[in-house]
């Protein structure tokens, strides 16, 4: 999940990393770091900058298309009509620019007129958005032009790479942009309904992707309860209409209750597509390249995770859950029915996942991303 890159040269390897640490810890703490464009998915997970003794600024996008950008306790907030002459008073140590496709535009627009400050570019959801959208140039500019890039993982780094001239790998690191805070990370485990009714119960936050109904119909059939929290679409709809005792809707469930309300469950359903790259990175879809925000959450929750087997496919999240075995990959319905039935198996699942839930929340990685931002500062000077 995590990839740390430093300074360039012909030197020793080991020698090149102790004196990227020695630069690092030469640039002066806390760091003051101006947050530009949009935060998505669990936005006060960035307070663990601040918890690490970072300042924080926010020069936030008009309109976001989803989720909270603030104003969030502990990050001061500044003009967007003034913004120039704001940051020429806070005089920050980085700037951070993040993290979709519709903060493109204000990010790029500081880019252009601070190229006296050190910026990170940290690149979430939308490059086939920003194709159509007429983005992409400035998209590119936002990879060539700042002086540090973060990738939400190893996969993206490739697919953007085959646009980039002469890629900087040395001033880029991989961290998903959707992570949790850490402070959601607790023990309030509780039991297991299928210990209660002998049945298999997994969960659904958010959309249902790969899954249609009659997909939905034979699972119930087969006494698998799919509890449902988030959504109100049509398919959600219409699936606890045609299987009201197996199918619940549960309205939304704050992150401070992950840990209790999410583990009563055996697994959790992410994003269940089919693949159709076969290896071949110009062809991926960015289903393919994706790291849902939901895959944070069942590790939160201890939940092995439910995908269908794209092996042979270039695919982000199968590589990660494979990576930990903490996967519950499928080709047929009736495949996925024998493994989340196999208590031996779920178990083995389950605790894999256990041992790696901090991997999935973004404290665990702040130490080196201040590093980094630290390292890009140097290369700037």
């Amino acid at each position: 999940l995590l990839e740390r890159k430093f300074l360039s040269g012909n030197i020793d390897k080991h020698q090149k990393d102790a004196e990227a640490c020695d630069i690092a810890d030469s640039i002066k703490t806390p760091l003051k770091i101006l947050l530009v464009g949009e935060l998505s998915h669990n936005p006060d997970r960035i307070l663990a900058l601040k918890d690490a003794g970072c300042d924080l600024f926010g020069l936030w996008v008009e309109k976001p298309l989803w989720s909270n950008i603030g104003p969030i306790a502990g990050i001061t907030d500044i003009s967007l009509t003034e913004w120039q002459s704001e940051i020429k008073k806070i005089k920050p140590d980085i700037i951070y620019g993040l993290l979709n496709y519709m903060s493109v535009p204000l990010a790029h627009e500081v880019l252009m007129n601070t190229k006296e400050i050190p910026f990170v570019w940290h690149f979430k959801e939308g490059p086939y958005v920003c194709q159509y959208r007429n983005l992409w140039d400035k998209l590119m500019d936002l990879y060539t032009l700042s002086d540090g890039q973060i990738y939400i993982n190893e996969e993206c780094q490739a697919w953007f790479e085959q646009y980039i001239s002469c890629p900087n790998r040395e001033t880029s690191f991989i961290l998903d942009g959707d992570l949790p805070s850490g402070k959601y990370l607790n023990n309030n485990f509780c039991s297991k309904l299928s210990k209660t009714d002998g049945e298999i119960h997994i969960l659904n936050s958010g959309r249902l992707v790969g899954l249609s109904l009659r997909d939905i119909n034979y699972l119930c059939q087969q006494k698998i309860h799919i509890h449902s929290y988030g959504s109100n679409s049509p398919l959600v709809h219409c699936a606890q209409q045609a299987n009201p005792t197996y199918f619940h809707v549960h309205g939304y469930c704050s992150p401070k209750d992950w840990v209790t309300e999410y583990s009563q469950y055996d697994a959790g359903l992410s994003h269940c597509f089919l693949s159709k790259n076969y290896n071949e990175l110009v062809r991926t879809s960015w289903d393919d390249l994706n790291i849902p925000a939901k895959m944070n959450t069942f590790a939160i929750a201890g939940l092995p995770m439910i995908q269908r087997n794209n092996s042979g496919h270039i695919v982000a999240t199968q590589r990660i859950a494979d990576t930990f075995d903490c996967n519950i990959s499928f080709s047929t319905l009736e495949e996925l029915v024998e493994t989340l039935r196999n208590t031996k198996r779920m178990a083995e699942l389950t605790h894999h996942i256990m041992k790696e839930r901090e991997l999935f929340v973004f404290d665990t990685y702040v130490p080196a991303l201040m590093d980094f931002f630290k390292a890009v500062s140097y290369t700037h000077l």
